[in-house]
């Protein structure tokens, strides 16, 4: 079975909200500099929740400094 995060990354035709938003999530749990975006104690669904009702333009805002390049605008 496949996880909310494994399933929000996959790509595919819609869906590029939650791919970045779990893009965003990747890369604040693999970067030790990322500083006030990663919180371990935190889970996927909480993350995505907490910014699935932001514009994309707010979320690159927030994330484009630790997104690696392929993902930013």
């Amino acid at each position: 079975m496949c996880s909310l995060l494994d399933s929000d990354l996959v790509v595919r035709r819609g869906g590029g909200k939650h791919r970045l938003i779990a893009r965003c999530w990747v890369a604040a749990h693999q970067l030790p500099t990322a500083g006030t975006h990663q919180n371990d104690s935190e889970s996927y669904q909480a993350f995505r929740k907490l910014h699935e009702k932001k514009t994309f333009s707010k979320i690159h805002e927030m994330f484009d400094p630790i997104l690696p390049a392929e993902y930013r605008y």
